[in-house]
């Protein structure tokens, strides 16, 4: 994917503040139980949840978005229980 960037996330955090594309989330648990992630359109968990995606315990969850999971006012990332990473594919500014 031309424009696309990878980027592994260890911690919660805002990702971009302008608009977002996503194409992949791969998430990993770290053993501890099932795992899970939560996006959110803008600069904060205050802002409108996308979705959450959950990881079983030992597994990890990859999701391709066809089309793209297309935010308008930023991306931030809350990384719930039991991660051990998040991988993102993104593009900011473009669709």
């Amino acid at each position: 994917m031309q424009g696309f960037t990878w980027r592994r996330i260890t911690t919660s955090g805002l990702i971009s503040s302008s608009h977002v594309c996503v194409g992949e989330l791969i998430l990993t648990d770290d053993g501890g139980g099932n795992a899970d992630v939560t996006l959110y359109d803008g600069e904060n968990t205050n802002e409108p949840e996308i979705i959450t995606v959950r990881a079983m315990q030992y597994h990890t969850k990859d999701i391709v978005f066809q089309p793209y999971l297309v935010t308008e006012r930023g991306l931030y990332i809350d990384l719930g229980s039991n991660v051990n990473e998040l991988l993102i594919l993104y593009s900011e500014g473009t669709e």
